[in-house]
């Protein structure tokens, strides 16, 4: 989906210090995402943005966004490269790194639709991020981060002491080895 990207963000190219190539799915919202539903024009934007990628050399596809996974399956049906939609993709290697060592922190846009996501998860990941294991952290309340879901820009500042906030609370309580 297109909102303005920033520094840090997988969107921002001067995140990185490599070239990569970039392409928005038109009319792909952060809601569509969220819920795992496109319209069939998007769906049909999504493939050729997909095409887009493949055409230009690229080595592997990679969402921005967490829900992504919810087009896990739609992209490798369209492409022969890697497709990593999601950073939910990650969770077995995390998982075998840490072994028995601690819990996994995930932190997540919105908490709610994260959890709801768990079959899929399950599915698609091999892990059921309901175990024990798991600690989920929305940052939906967190001041500053309410401009995402809006398409406007974050106020990285304020947006990231509130999320650190959370992450540090979530480390004292828990025995946190990993955060994703």
């Amino acid at each position: 989906y297109d909102y303005p990207p920033q520094v840090g963000d997988i969107d921002h190219p001067g995140s990185f210090a490599f070239p990569v190539v970039y392409r928005a799915v038109p009319g792909l919202t952060f809601e569509m995402c969220q819920l795992g539903k496109m319209t069939p024009e998007v769906e049909q934007n999504f493939i050729t943005a997909i095409k887009f990628l493949e055409s230009e050399g690229v080595v592997a596809i990679t969402g921005d966004c967490g829900f992504m996974l919810h087009f896990q399956d739609l992209a490798s049906r369209h492409t022969s490269k890697p497709v990593f939609m999601s950073s939910c993709c990650m969770l077995p290697a995390v998982n075998a790194s840490i072994c028995h060592q601690g819990k996994i922190l995930i932190v997540t846009a919105n908490s709610k639709e994260f959890e709801a996501m768990h079959d899929l998860i399950l599915e698609m990941c091999s892990t059921d991020t309901f175990r024990d294991k798991y600690v989920i952290v929305g940052v939906q309340d967190v001041p500053g981060f309410e401009p995402i879901f809006t398409r406007g820009m974050i106020d990285i500042p304020k947006a990231e002491a509130g999320i650190v906030e959370k992450c540090v609370k979530a480390c004292s309580e828990h025995k946190i080895s990993a955060i994703l």
